[in-house]
């Protein structure tokens, strides 16, 4: 579920790596088939619309989806993973694996609060599930480094620390925990860095090409707290990946 966005994407591309028959569930679902290529099925969470169609014949379900409106977090990661849930159940899919984030029983962010609750569903559904913690993926410091190049600045968030992790690392390490008889928690995953926001800015300036101003923005309230104290950095996690220089160095080039 999820698996036409940047993680889901990736997370297909190596199931069929491995071999796999893939079967990628989106709300448009008009992506054309191929041989060599997933199915494409249209399905979606916040209305159930699909779901049991989609899933028949699934052994396992890897469910990488996101929302970003708030009202759509909770149509999607809470109410979605009950309907996904009860449609998999119903289908006999015998596995389950979801991605989350690390640190969200921390935060009182509504998005994190929302991935919590979706973690709660899954644990409590009955079905042999594996949830999968990530830190932040490179592409989330690069997105806001790059918001503002038009004007000659490079933002970053004053006052944190991130431990970013390449998203294929992520992606590949869910493809593992699928035959994997871990259930409940796995190790958290992160990059093989912590470093401050304002280094990760100094690292994407580098890159040649690539000018601005590094422009510190705050991050106010009981969130920006959260994120100063470090919730995000994981204490013991299994590191993957490379760093985000090398990350956007490459991406810099492409």
């Amino acid at each position: 579920m999820g698996g036409t966005g940047a993680v889901g994407s990736l997370v297909a591309r190596h199931l069929l790596e491995e071999g796999h028959e893939v079967v990628v569930l989106s709300r448009s679902g008009r992506r054309p088939d191929s041989p060599e290529g997933p199915q494409y099925r249209r399905a979606d969470v916040s209305t159930g619309e699909g779901l049991r169609e989609a899933l028949r014949g699934s052994e396992a379900l890897i469910d990488v989806t996101n929302a970003k409106l708030r009202a759509a977090q909770q149509g999607t990661f809470v109410g979605g993973a009950a309907r996904l849930l009860e449609a998999a159940a119903a289908e006999g899919v015998g596995r389950a694996v979801l991605l989350s984030i690390v640190g969200i029983e921390k935060s009182p962010l509504a998005y994190y609060q929302a991935k919590l609750a979706q973690e709660k569903a899954y644990l409590g559904a009955g079905l042999d599930t594996c949830i999968l913690r990530a830190t932040q993926f490179h592409t989330f410091v690069e997105a806001l480094h790059s918001s503002l190049r038009r004007v000659g600045l490079c933002p970053y968030f004053s006052g944190a620390r991130f431990q970013t992790i390449d998203p294929d690392a992520v992606a590949r390490r869910l493809v593992e925990l699928v035959p994997a008889d871990t259930t409940g928690h796995a190790r958290e995953v992160a990059g093989p860095e912590v470093r401050t926001a304002r280094e990760y800015a100094g690292d994407y300036l580098r890159v040649p090409g690539r000018r601005g101003l590094a422009l510190p923005l705050p991050l106010p309230g009981a969130a920006g707290k959260a994120f100063r104290q470090g919730i995000n950095i994981p204490s013991d996690p299994l590191v993957l990946g490379s760093t985000y220089a090398s990350w956007t160095a490459a991406a810099g080039r492409s």
